[in-house]
């Protein structure tokens, strides 16, 4: 085993133990959630993907795992991760993320919100799983997550998860239903950049935006205050182009067409 324990085992040995103390537990929780984090991130999908990837690495994880009675079965792994704690997790996840010290400086950050298929639960009536994401494209990583009981939630999720990340220098990206100013406001605080989508639920703003462009498209967007870049390229055998404008000082706005 290795002399010096990496990061993840400090960051995860805080995270509860949901089993009972003396019960038949044959696997070292830390243990449980390193190889399961490690296999998601190469790729696996389901916890047999886990327990396999596990039995394939597992002379590389005893370098650094005990593994006193080897890699737990899917079905372990399965009934620990349902009983863990999701706050606490996410809390350790954070932790360790944060740990790795990736820069985020000029990355863009996509914060979306998806329904998990297959979540829900009509026997004992439990809704579908919502989790609104914040995910790093550059990086190719999933930052943060928070789990809502329905999409209409997604607006109040969003400044809870952006209370957890850290995203100094980071581009993050909303859709037009996270166009509000509480979310603006954390996003600052946290001193981001930010491209939101402007639709009608925000009335007033798009109107502004759109008189604007009317306005500088009177004078065939030749203002100093104004930039434009357009692009052409053949999708499904059609060829498209996209402009996109820049316009303004104090406000940024801007607008797409096809």
């Amino acid at each position: 085993m290795l002399g010096t324990q990496p990061v993840i085992f400090s960051t995860f040995e805080k995270l509860p133990d949901p089993r009972v103390d003396g019960g038949n537990k044959k696997h070292i929780l830390v243990e449980i959630v390193i190889v399961t984090l490690c296999a998601t991130i190469c790729g696996a999908e389901s916890w047999t993907d886990v327990e396999r990837f596990g039995e394939k690495k597992i002379e590389w994880f005893k370098k650094f795992l005990k593994l006193e009675n080897g890699i737990p079965s899917h079905d372990t792994i399965g009934r620990v991760f349902a009983a863990l704690d999701t706050a606490a997790f996410n809390v350790c996840l954070q932790d360790w993320i944060e740990h790795l010290q990736l820069e985020l400086r000029g990355q863009g950050v996509h914060i979306d919100g998806k329904t998990v298929r297959h979540s829900f639960d009509a026997a004992t009536n439990r809704k579908a799983l919502h989790l609104v994401s914040a995910w790093a494209d550059g990086l190719s990583i999933c930052l943060g997550q928070v789990a809502t009981d329905k999409k209409s939630n997604e607006i109040t999720a969003v400044p809870m998860l952006l209370e957890l990340l850290e995203i100094r220098g980071a581009v993050v990206t909303l859709d037009a239903m996270n166009c509000q100013r509480k979310t603006v406001a954390k996003i600052r605080d946290k001193q981001a950049d930010y491209v939101i989508t402007v639709k009608k639920n925000q009335g007033k703003l798009h109107e502004e935006i759109e008189q604007a462009f009317l306005e500088f498209g009177e004078e065939n967007y030749q203002s100093r205050r104004c930039r434009s870049h357009h692009t052409t390229r053949k999708t499904r055998g059609r060829r498209c182009g996209r402009s996109s404008s820049h316009c303004g000082s104090s406000r940024s706005k801007m607008v797409e067409g096809r």
